[in-house]
């Protein structure tokens, strides 16, 4: 159960955060259009390339710690427990049958 306790972020934060969300829905986007269009774009590798390149997983990691953080603030006066929810997410894990 999630309640309506407000918090709040800088807009620096809002900013940065938009920024790299909208670099990676975009660059996805254009990475598998190409696909679609030049048989000779490799989709994983081509992703895979682009993460590595411009760091995908710490600016993700980044922006959950950015996000996160006030939650943390108000763990004892608040009935959310982000860690509780976040342990229910249907993460992906390696097919057996590979």
């Amino acid at each position: 159960m999630v309640d309506n306790t407000e918090i709040s972020y800088s807009t620096s934060d809002i900013v940065d955060i938009l920024k790299d969300l909208n670099l990676m829905v975009v660059s996805f986007n254009n990475i598998a259009m190409a696909s679609v269009d030049n048989e000779e774009v490799k989709l994983a590798e081509d992703i895979l390339k682009f993460m590595q390149d411009k760091e995908i997983l710490d600016k993700l990691a980044s922006a959950r710690l950015t996000l996160s953080a006030p939650f943390e603030e108000l763990e004892d006066e608040s009935s959310i427990n982000l860690e509780e929810i976040m342990s229910k997410l249907p993460y992906w894990s390696q097919p057996k049958n590979r």
